[in-house]
């Protein structure tokens, strides 16, 4: 999996399409999700692609806000 400079997330499918039907199913039934797998799985990069993925559909995200740039001082 692999994810562009661009936000697109490239690989997956299966997951993707899972998460897309979590997504669809939302606004009937609510939910939360956990995404879990070992360090350099991909987990934030999916779940980057899941965010945005919903709120372009109108559901709200609800999470840590992005981190800070690091300034030098």
């Amino acid at each position: 999996m692999e994810a562009t400079g661009g936000g697109e997330l490239i690989g997956r499918e299966p997951e993707r399409a899972r998460l897309t039907e979590v997504l669809e199913h939302l606004p009937v039934a609510g939910g939360a999700l956990a995404l879990t797998g070992g360090p350099g799985a991909g987990k934030s990069a999916l779940l980057s692609w899941l965010s945005g993925t919903a709120q372009t559909r109108g559901v709200r995200v609800l999470g840590p806000p992005p981190p800070r740039p690091r300034t030098r001082g």
